[in-house]
């Protein structure tokens, strides 16, 4: 019994340090995301990254009425990040819009071990366009992803003046 005690409280300290070295590593993310653009912030080309990551930037560009412009390349959780924050986005006609299936990863000492499949939580309208052209491509190579060019793009987003 008091082996089993142990164990357990060895999970828990586990658990609770993991989540406080994530939470402490995603604000210095958002921070230095934040940080490093103006206002307004332009986005020229972004592969995407940690959706966490950009959703909790999308909510801070909302709530710190900042707007973003995209201007180019915006992919992955970079489409999240502009889905999300949309009342404050615009695009130009540089725009593109690249979606694919997400991806959860289980990763050890940086690589990953193990991954499967998950649904962003895109906005419905993105998510029906997106499923009407075939769905989320289900690779991560820029090439292979669902561009959703400007012409597309203005009926989700406002264009820049």
């Amino acid at each position: 019994m008091q082996r089993v005690s142990v164990v357990l409280l060895c999970i828990v300290v586990a658990i609770a340090t993991f989540r406080m070295r994530e939470s402490y590593w995603m604000s210095s993310e958002v921070n230095k995301m934040l940080e490093a653009c103006g206002d307004p912030c332009f986005i020229r080309y972004n592969e995407g990254g940690y959706v966490a990551v950009a959703l909790e930037v999308a909510d801070q560009i909302v709530r710190n009425d900042k707007h973003l412009i995209i201007d180019g390349v915006c992919a992955s959780a970079c489409v999240l990040l502009a889905d999300k924050a949309r009342p404050n986005v615009c695009i130009t006609k540089r725009a593109l819009m690249s979606l694919h299936e997400g991806e959860m990863q289980v990763e050890v000492w940086g690589f990953s071990i193990y991954s499967w499949p998950v649904t962003l939580p895109h906005s419905k309208d993105i998510d029906i366009w997106v499923k009407e052209r075939g769905g989320y491509p289900k690779t991560k190579k820029l090439e292979k992803f669902l561009h959703m060019p400007y012409e597309d793009a203005k009926q989700f987003w406002k264009t820049c003046a």
